[in-house]
């Protein structure tokens, strides 16, 4: 099997290309032009990088011809939780345009391909609905990945190309150096040491799933829509365990024996906090989850420290 992953050098996206290296695909990746391909030809061997200009209008729909790959695993975006007006030509370009040239060119080479059509799966994000489904994004960027699955009908039932977007949710795992909430707590708890961390009060609600978990997601998704199991559609890769920020905190010094050095409440929530994410919709035909939380949290405490940041 071929792929051609974007966002290949993104945390899920390296995950992703380490994964199907080690099963055996052939991988290519989509860089911008800007990124340097050397920490990901690093970490992942045997990687083929393609490097592309934002302004090179349809050359991401011939790089899809070039490849001719099964599965474009799409996980690019340009995610800001605020943006000032010269950010919208970018995120537009990035979270819609990329994306519909990629189905341009899938539709393209399926229109001449025997056997089996190449399919596309892309990565999208809860922050564009309400606990209840409703479409209520609470940034551009979300607005503008929610926009995107627009076109998955019309590519997949006038253009031959079997797709689908999968709703993520809070991610973590190994090696996270993003910058995220568990890192930092569990650094924390692991170091007697170390300063208080300002966080907010604490009540909202997340939906933490593992990174393996994850990255099994996709490839579910990828074989499902090539076995024609999956139509195309929104599917949710959630965990279905909520937890609170404060309860987090508490698991974690539960694991750990110590408790993590929190402040809560030192900061405010964000004007767009979502308080408990999207919980209703079909989750992803044959994937359920296959690490806890207090799995997930074991494992990276009996880790080497610095393996979780």
């Amino acid at each position: 099997m071929r792929a051609l992953i974007t966002g290949a050098t993104g945390y899920i996206g390296t995950a992703l290309a380490r994964h199907l290296c080690a099963a055996e695909w052939e991988v290519h990746a989509l860089l911008r032009a800007s990124s340097d391909p050397a920490p990901l030809n690093a970490s992942v061997g045997g990687i083929i990088c393609h490097r592309l200009a934002d302004s090179e209008d349809g050359a991401a729909a011939a790089l899809i011809e070039s490849v001719q790959p099964d599965c474009v695993f799409h996980l690019a975006s340009r995610i800001q939780s605020s943006h000032k007006a010269t950010d919208i030509r970018p995120l537009l370009a990035s979270n819609i345009a990329l994306g519909v040239e990629l189905l341009e060119g899938l539709a393209r080479i399926n229109a001449d391909r025997h056997g089996a059509p190449s399919v596309l799966v892309a990565a999208g994000t809860y922050w564009a609905h309400g606990a209840n489904g409703e479409d209520t994004p609470n940034s551009l960027y979300a607005a503008s990945k929610r926009a995107f699955e627009a076109f998955l009908p019309f590519y997949s039932r006038h253009c031959d190309v079997p797709c689908c977007s999968l709703l993520l949710y809070d991610v973590y795992g190994p090696h996270d150096l993003r910058g995220k909430l568990i890192p930092a707590l569990i650094d924390n708890a692991l170091a007697p040491e170390a300063s208080s961390l300002a966080v907010s009060p604490g009540d909202q609600l997340l939906d933490l799933v593992y990174l393996d978990d994850v990255v099994r997601g996709f490839v579910v998704a990828a074989e499902g829509l090539h076995s024609g199991n999956i139509e195309v559609g929104r599917y949710r890769l959630d965990s279905g365990e909520r937890v609170s920020v404060k309860a987090l905190v508490a698991a974690i010094a539960k694991i750990a024996g110590r408790a993590p050095a929190v402040e809560f409440g030192a900061r405010p929530y964000p004007p767009n906090q979502i308080m408990v994410p999207l919980e209703t919709g079909p989750r992803l035909p044959g994937w359920v989850p296959a690490v806890s939380l207090a799995q997930g949290l074991r494992t990276l405490l009996s880790a080497d420290p610095k393996a979780s940041s």
